[in-house]
């Protein structure tokens, strides 16, 4: 299944890639300013498809909720206040009551984007603007404890055989998520 989900997600997350200012990191170019807006940008989607799947994460099967978390919007929320920035997320709205493998779907985009991030935070310390900056929660922490939840997020996925149907719902759910950032990126948010 989740090489279905990563090839059948793959043209739309290129596209949300695309959209936010994580290259202006890779490249080292990044403004204190536009670090705020990314960290507001990465809260307002986290905290919107992390919320929505605590909500409904009654339908999950037991072995699936233990990736259930708020843990990114967290860190977000400890690098602004770091920043000294007080940023609360107008969340986006997500209507309709989701299937299962809908949740699933979403919950694969939130964890791979860790294994993005952690790419990203290698680019971190290189950037003159955030210099200031001692430590990043988002875009840090333990690369191995990323990788060994995304390797057991895997096993646990892989674990269990799906349906045509079941695959469908979870790219709709993976879109859902990859949606989310992508109207994110999209908002203008004011820079101080």
């Amino acid at each position: 299944m989740l090489k279905i989900l990563k090839e059948k997600t793959a043209e739309l997350h290129k596209e949300v890639e695309g959209l936010n200012d994580a290259g202006l990191i890779m490249n080292h170019t990044i403004s204190s300013p536009e670090y705020k807006k990314l960290l507001q940008q990465n809260l307002r989607a986290y905290s919107t498809i992390e919320n929505y799947i605590n909500e409904h994460s009654d339908l999950l099967p037991a072995q699936i909720k233990q990736f259930v978390s708020t843990q990114k919007s967290a860190v977000l929320r400890k690098d602004l206040a770091q920043l000294s920035e007080e940023y609360e997320a107008t969340e986006i709205s997500l209507k309709q009551k989701p299937s299962p493998m809908q949740l699933i779907g979403m919950l694969y985009v939130i964890e791979g984007s860790m294994l993005g991030g952690m790419m990203i935070s290698k680019h971190l310390s290189q950037c003159p603007a955030l210099q200031e900056i001692k430590e990043h929660h988002f875009f840090g922490g333990d690369p191995k404890v990323h990788v060994a939840r995304w390797k057991s997020f895997c096993v646990t996925i892989e674990a269990s055989d799906y349906s045509e149907h079941d695959i469908n719902e979870a790219v709709l759910g993976a879109n859902a998520a990859f949606n989310v950032f992508k109207q994110t990126y999209e908002t203008p948010l004011v820079v101080s």
